[in-house]
């Protein structure tokens, strides 16, 4: 990491880059928002429902048996 060495003392370097590669690995942990649906957010889940022609509770049921990707809710509704 280019200029940790100049802003960090050398005795807190290795937590200073420990950090950095925590932040990042959560980061890249985190489902992309096109590809997933948050079942807790009510606006996202009204669109899908209204989208997919189904009730909200159809949708929290479906996204208990095939989880929270969007292409998989969608398949499960068309079938």
């Amino acid at each position: 990491m280019i200029g940790v060495e100049r802003l960090v003392p050398p005795h807190q370097q290795r937590r200073a880059v420990e950090r950095d590669h925590t932040a990042m690995d959560t980061a890249q942990l985190q489902p992309s928002p096109r590809t997933h649906i948050d079942i807790n957010d009510r606006a996202a889940r009204a669109a899908l429902a209204a989208r997919l022609r189904v009730t909200e509770e159809q949708l929290r049921k479906t996204v208990r048996l095939v989880g929270t990707r969007v292409r998989t809710i969608e398949a499960h509704h068309q079938a």
